[in-house]
């Protein structure tokens, strides 16, 4: 099953633009702590109250690469089980158990993520020195894990349709010795 252009398109724009949030807050926040140390040890004039300005990119950066790697579908695995498979079909089930698995997870994580949004909107509590609303950090999750869900969502999909013989996948077994089994 072929995806029309235009949305392949789209969504290597989404993942462009994770991956450039993602450098601008790596900047940003390497550029904060440059001034600090500047600052500190060169002018011996520390601002105060910058690790509270650092919360913000560090936090948002955190969650948008996290979910970057639910993009490209690095997640974080143990791959030992995938020395012992030989047939294209047990890898198929086992791939589509697992992001089912992820794919559930992601959701009941989303749900109690968005709870903490939605305290976070009515408490509205700000940080101890900079006075920075900490909605604007602590939001970083609830976006990030959304983030991952549809990312997930869309893996789930995408191995059900391998699964049902819509879409094919390349299969080599990492010992070695395949079978004929599909």
């Amino acid at each position: 099953m072929k995806m029309p252009d235009n949305v392949v398109k789209g969504w290597n724009i989404i993942g462009k633009i994770q991956g450039a949030v993602v450098v601008f807050f790596l900047v940003f926040t390497m550029a904060l702590i440059f001034a600090q140390v500047i600052l500190r040890y060169v002018f011996n004039a520390p601002l105060l109250g910058i690790e509270d300005y650092l919360l913000i990119p560090i936090a948002w950066m955190y969650m948008i690469g996290a979910a970057l790697a639910s993009f490209h579908r690095a997640h974080i695995d143990c791959g030992i089980i995938l020395l012992y498979i030989k047939r294209k079909t047990t890898y198929k089930l086992l791939m589509l158990m697992r992001s089912a698995l992820m794919l559930g997870v992601c959701l009941w994580l989303l749900k109690w993520a968005y709870w903490y949004w939605l305290y976070l909107l009515r408490v509205d509590k700000t940080s101890a020195l900079g006075y920075i609303r900490m909605v604007y950090v602590e939001s970083a999750a609830f976006f990030g894990i959304l983030l991952m869900t549809i990312f997930a969502a869309v893996e789930f999909a995408d191995w059900a349709l391998i699964m049902s013989g819509k879409k094919e996948v390349n299969f080599v077994p990492i010992g070695g010795g395949i079978s004929n089994d599909n």
